[in-house]
């Protein structure tokens, strides 16, 4: 999921447009080496992070035995994430990260009845 918060006046199309291109690079290219250890490393401690108390550490094994039918699987995410190498990247992007796979939501707030802008 990418969410990108707009300032005021940027229409939504630039938007969609901008991520689209970033992600046809992301799809042609892969990332980059310095780029790849970012995420591998904010991936991993996000990971851990979320089995560090009870309830995430219940949940992640549920989800690994229900979509795997191997609980154990915990124990090797980490392990798993820092393994992810640049092509497997560029692989899944030129697979998922397609237009046609897209679902854009975009959520304006409501002007006030007032006619003034929310920030004043």
């Amino acid at each position: 999921m990418i969410t990108a918060p707009a300032m005021p006046g940027v229409p939504a199309g630039l938007i969609e447009k901008a991520l689209g291109a970033e992600l046809d690079a992301l799809a042609a290219d892969g990332p980059g080496e310095e780029e790849l250890a970012c995420a591998r490393a904010a991936a991993e401690r996000e990971a851990l992070a979320h089995f560090s108390g009870s309830e995430g550490r219940a949940a992640a094994l549920a989800q690994f035995a229900t979509e795997f039918g191997d609980p154990g699987l915990i124990n090797s995410l980490p392990d798993r994430i820092t393994a992810i190498t640049a092509a497997q990247v560029r692989q899944a992007a030129a697979r998922w990260l397609r237009p046609e796979s897209a679902a854009v939501v975009t959520i304006r707030h409501a002007a006030p009845a007032d006619g003034l802008s929310p920030e004043e």
